[in-house]
C-alpha cells in the first residue's frame, strides 16, 4: 500500500498522460499526481533528455545503475522493461545495475552517474577527468547529470510512497557488489 495518494486513474489531471502511457498508469505516477506541477516538471525534464545526446539505451542504463545504487527496486524493475525495449540484452541490463557495461565509454558513463549520486554532485576532478577521458564532452557531463537528478526524482518519489510493485519484479544488487559506489 502507498503511504501517498494514488490518484483515481480517471482524474481530469491524468488524462494527458493517459493518452500517451495507456489506460494502465503506473502508481509513480498516481502518486505524482498529488501535484500537477510535480508531475508537469517530472514529464518535462524526462521530454527534454530524450531529445538530447545520451541515447534512449545509455539513458535506461544509467537509470539502472543509479536506481541501484539509491535502492529504488521499483524503478529498477521499470526501468529494466524500458531497457528491453531499447534493445539491451539481459546481461547488459544485469551489468548496468552494478555500473558496468560491454562498451568501456557507456561504462565509464554509469560509474560517473553513480558517483554523482553518491557524492550529491561533489564528484573528484579524478572522477571528472576519468568520464572525460573516456570520450564524454561537457555536454555530455551535462547531460548525465541531469539524468541522474531525473532518475533520483523517480527513486525518491517511489522510496517516499513506498510505492508497490505492480510489474515483474528486478532484484537489486547487493551493496558490498557496488565497488564501494553506495548512495
Amino acid at each position: 500500500m502507498s503511504r501517498l495518494n494514488l490518484v483515481d486513474a480517471s482524474h481530469a489531471t491524468l488524462k494527458p498522460i493517459k493518452e500517451k502511457l495507456g489506460a494502465n498508469l503506473p502508481p509513480p505516477v498516481r502518486v505524482l499526481a498529488n501535484s500537477p506541477a510535480a508531475m508537469s516538471a517530472f514529464f518535462a525534464l524526462h521530454g527534454t533528455l530524450g531529445q538530447g545526446q545520451l541515447t534512449p539505451r545509455v539513458r535506461e542504463q544509467i537509470a539502472l545503475a543509479v536506481g541501484n545504487a539509491q535502492g529504488c527496486r521499483y524503478c529498477v524493475s521499470h526501468h529494466t522493461q524500458l531497457g528491453r525495449k531499447t534493445g539491451l540484452s539481459d546481461q547488459e541490463l544485469d551489468q548496468a545495475r552494478s555500473g558496468k557495461a560491454p562498451d568501456a565509454k557507456v561504462e565509464a558513463a554509469l560509474q560517473f552517474s553513480r558517483q554523482i549520486a553518491a557524492r550529491r554532485g561533489a564528484v573528484t576532478d579524478a572522477e571528472l577527468a576519468a568520464v572525460r577521458a573516456a570520450g564524454w564532452t561537457d555536454g555530455d557531463v551535462v547531460e548525465i547529470l541531469a539524468q541522474v537528478v531525473a532518475t533520483t526524482f523517480g527513486n525518491y518519489l517511489n522510496h517516499l510512497a513506498q510505492t508497490e510493485i505492480d510489474i515483474p519484479p528486478v532484484d537489486l544488487v547487493p551493496a558490498a557488489v557496488i565497488d564501494g559506489i553506495h548512495a
